[in-house]
């Protein structure tokens, strides 16, 4: 596995180290819900997201098991969601 991850291309080691300063920096405050930035913010952090997706489908943990489980979690976090809401 080792040697997998060693002879992946330097593109994917800058784009794995951008992703993890970007994600472990504060989020954002609520001054930027008054300035409308809420909309911007989770567009960012959709593409952040989506671009972490594919060094992970390379490493291989990312399966169709794996993702229908968090597809099953996240029906049952939204109906909790809306029972906890109304």
């Amino acid at each position: 596995m080792f040697d997998q991850i060693a002879s992946l291309p330097p593109a994917f080691w800058l784009l794995a180290a951008v992703a993890m300063v970007l994600h472990h920096r504060p989020p954002a405050r609520c001054a930027a819900c008054a300035d409308g930035l809420v909309g911007t913010t989770v567009i960012f952090f959709a593409i952040v997201n989506a671009v972490k997706l594919v060094p992970c489908a390379q490493l291989g943990p990312l399966d169709l098991s794996n993702v229908a489980v968090s597809a099953l979690l996240l029906a049952t976090g939204v109906k909790l969601l809306w029972g906890g809401v109304k």
